[in-house]
């Protein structure tokens, strides 16, 4: 939730970063994965939902395909994170 304290209208952007804890290779530490902008009226409050899928965790390998492996993930909105595991399921 995004509130304006302020007395003016605004416009907010929220940007939600994963990092890839251990990798067969070194991606970028840090990769936007998702991001939206709205507008946000005095003293009103928005609620930001994103949705990260496991293609949203893949990176470019050794083979230079795309691939997403099992592993530590931690997801990053402004100064809050969270650690997810993500675990390839052949269902």
């Amino acid at each position: 939730n995004v509130k304006n304290t302020g007395s003016q209208a605004g416009k907010e952007t929220v940007l939600v970063f994963v990092s890839d804890q251990v990798a067969s290779i070194t991606p970028s530490v840090k990769r936007l994965r998702a991001f939206k902008k709205m507008s946000i009226k005095p003293n009103e409050t928005k609620e930001f939902k994103f949705a990260i899928n496991a293609q949203e965790l893949a990176f470019i390998g050794k083979d230079l395909t795309w691939v997403t492996e099992d592993g530590e993930y931690v997801v990053s909105v402004g100064n809050l994170s969270k650690k997810i595991v993500h675990r390839i399921t052949n269902e």
